[in-house]
């Protein structure tokens, strides 16, 4: 199921009020990107890793030790339906 608002809740502004369309400096969220990569990409392949573990969707030759299970249970999925 996915969520989609009627109404926008969250929006950027990248183009100035006036009727020209200029773009403005805005800080955008991947600016700072290079900051938490690692070698390789090492924390989006952990941060995938995670995502597919709680999933249940990594291939078989991720182990459940391979992915970081900190507040699995708290933030879990909910119990209304199961994975499978």
């Amino acid at each position: 199921d996915y969520y989609a608002p009627e109404h926008s809740v969250c929006f950027h502004y990248y183009a100035s009020k006036d009727t020209t369309g200029k773009r403005n400096k805005v800080n955008l969220f991947w600016e700072h990107s290079r900051m938490f990569s690692q070698e390789g990409n090492v924390v989006e392949k952990k941060g995938m890793m995670r995502l597919n573990g709680i999933l249940n969707m990594n291939p078989p030759s991720v182990t459940d030790d391979q992915w970081l299970h900190d507040d699995e249970e708290f933030y879990g999925l909910g119990k209304v339906r199961s994975t499978e």
